[in-house]
């Protein structure tokens, strides 16, 4: 629905599904960026607790667990 579906009936299938692609791989790379960002912001709220006592906010590349893995549970948790 929405501007996809204006989009494909007005300009065929061949156009329309090029739009459909952009749009799939604009929100694929948008929700990676929330994901990031809702991760450093994370991890720079309270980083003792959560990466280990050995953790600052200049050294969080270093800690034990990185954005990365958190930034996969985050996704896990997001999936269901």
């Amino acid at each position: 629905g929405g501007c996809y579906s204006i989009i494909k009936n007005s300009l065929g299938p061949e156009f329309g599904g090029t739009v459909g692609l952009m749009l799939f791989l604009s929100n694929t790379f948008g929700v990676a960026m929330y994901i990031l960002a809702f991760v450093e912001v994370f991890m720079n709220w309270n980083p003792g607790k959560i990466l280990g006592d050995d953790c600052s906010f200049a050294e969080i590349d270093e800690c034990a667990i990185g954005i990365r893995p958190l930034g996969a549970i985050v996704l896990f948790f997001l999936s269901f």
